[in-house]
Order: C-alpha cells, then structure tokens, then sequence
C-alpha cells in the first residue's frame, strides 16, 4: 500500500476502546473532534490527498463537513469492517476500497 502512496491516518490520536468497550457518543465525539482540529485536519491539508476514505459513519458525521472544504467531493464514506452488515454488504465495501485503491 506504501508503495501505491496509501496512507492510514486515524481521526482520533487516541484509543477510543477499552477492553472492546465504547464510550458513549458525546465523549466519542468530542474526542474526534479534538483530534481533528488539533492535528489531523492539518496532516490532510499539508498531505493534498487524491481521494480520501472515511472509515466509520461516525465519523464521517463529525468531519465531513470540514473534510468536503479541503478535498471538495474526493472522498468515500465507508461503513466499520467490524459493522453489523450483511455479507454482500461486506463484500461490496471491499471491492470499494479495492477499486479506490489500485
């Protein structure tokens, strides 16, 4: 993926889950928000990404506003691999990146 100039940012800085537990959505949020602004928006902006992906609708809820500013509509909002879909579901989103990525 490296060599495809592919890159893996997470929005947090920190780890959201402890012990596989989640904590609720506000704190979920502000915590992607504080990472966002405090570094993330700004690695995107200096990077000047083709497309990028969003993992998580959560996510995407809390920043695609900002991230639409910055890469206009160059970018996917895909569901978590660990979300409740149906396997075509599933499948569908890994032909997605797939397609995105080659």
């Amino acid at each position: 993926m490296q060599k495809l100039g592919i890159w893996l940012v997470d929005t947090s800085i920190i780890a959201l889950y402890n012990n596989g537990n989640k904590p609720n959505n506000k704190v979920m949020a502000q915590a992607i928000n504080s990472s966002w602004e405090g570094y993330t928006k700004d690695v995107i902006q200096n990077s000047n990404p083709e497309h990028v992906i969003i993992i998580g609708k959560g996510v995407a809820k809390s920043i695609e506003h900002e991230l639409k500013q910055i890469v206009g509509n160059n970018y996917s909002v895909i569901a978590q691999p660990n979300a409740h879909l149906s396997h075509d579901e599933h499948f569908s989103n890994f032909k997605k990146y797939y397609d995105l990525c080659v």
